[in-house]
């Protein structure tokens, strides 16, 4: 996990932040020591490597603008360890501020988790065999991106909301924590902090934090939780539709099931392993009471 001061300073050395922002930044370096010797390190490896792209004039001035007012603040050296990683790490943060400032982009976890920041500096855990699709001008004219599997959201606070389109409507947030599930059958969304609006044609939910959405077809229930689903770790699930443990498999083993419409809605508790589909098949099998088998990479009742 990066800190606040290294992906700011990050976005200021590559161009990715507003004037507005810029201003911002340049007087919170003449008070904060800590963020100086932050800046100070990456300006070093920015000159160094040159691993992202920016105008020099525009920076050199920038950076002699406001040099005098920091000459006070003592300088830290780097040592050869920190470099290294900090060059790795200076050199991902750079490409992602890039990857998602373009046009539309598509980002896929396949068998790993993937951790990834939009431009905003919106937080994004996707989960195993899930894409998330970034649509062209996100930052800019609005914050929309479109999820198909799984993911844990820590949205950045704007003006403009952050909006999520998924199989079943549209999740709408200004900043907030939470995570969503999403497939052909459901999609859930378990709020963790602030507010979310979910949009399906005419209706509107509201969910504050604690409480769980949970979306099949035309069928919209809203419950309150205590304990929350956990995917990253495990898979560990309470008091949710069949459909939605069926599609952590799904995400977790890349299989697909094919189970009747009336059975998905049931709500179970079980906790699953990760690294076993049989055993987990077993597991579910002695909680839900029915025969559950794989065939020809699908999930079905036996």
């Amino acid at each position: 996990m990066y800190s606040k001061e290294e992906k700011a300073v990050v976005r200021y050395l590559s161009g990715n932040m507003s004037e507005k922002d810029c201003k911002a930044f340049e007087k919170e370096l003449t008070s904060s020591q800590e963020l100086y010797v932050v800046f100070e390190e990456y300006k070093a490896i920015w000159e160094l490597t040159n691993q992202l792209s920016y105008n020099q004039e525009a920076t050199d001035v920038s950076w002699y603008s406001f040099q005098e007012k920091i000459a006070k603040i003592s300088r830290s050296r780097l040592g050869m360890i920190r470099v290294a990683a900090s060059v790795a790490m200076l050199a991902f943060l750079s490409i992602s501020v890039w990857f998602f400032s373009s046009s539309d982009k598509s980002i896929s976890a396949s068998n790993t988790i993937s951790q990834q920041y939009l431009s905003d500096q919106t937080s994004i855990l996707l989960n195993k065999n899930s894409t998330i699709e970034v649509l062209k001008g996100y930052g800019e004219t609005h914050r929309k991106v479109v999820l198909s599997g799984q993911a844990f959201f820590d949205v950045a606070k704007a003006k403009t909301p952050f909006r999520i389109a998924t199989n079943m409507g549209d999740v709408v947030v200004y900043g907030t924590k939470f995570d969503v599930y999403t497939d052909e059958e459901i999609t859930t969304v378990e709020l963790h902090e602030g507010s979310v609006h979910f949009l399906q044609n005419t209706k509107e939910v509201i969910l504050l934090p604690g409480e769980r959405l949970v979306v099949q077809g035309t069928t919209v229930t809203k419950t309150s939780f205590t304990k929350k689903n956990n995917w990253s770790k495990g898979i560990s699930c309470t008091d949710v539709p069949l459909a939605y443990i069926l599609g952590q498999l799904k995400l977790n083993y890349a299989v697909g099931y094919n189970i009747k419409n009336r059975c998905l809605k049931e709500l179970y508790t079980v906790t699953l392993p990760k690294d076993d589909l049989a055993l987990c098949l077993q597991i579910l099998s002695d909680v839900v009471g029915k025969n559950f088998a794989l065939i020809d990479g699908q999930i079905v009742l036996n």
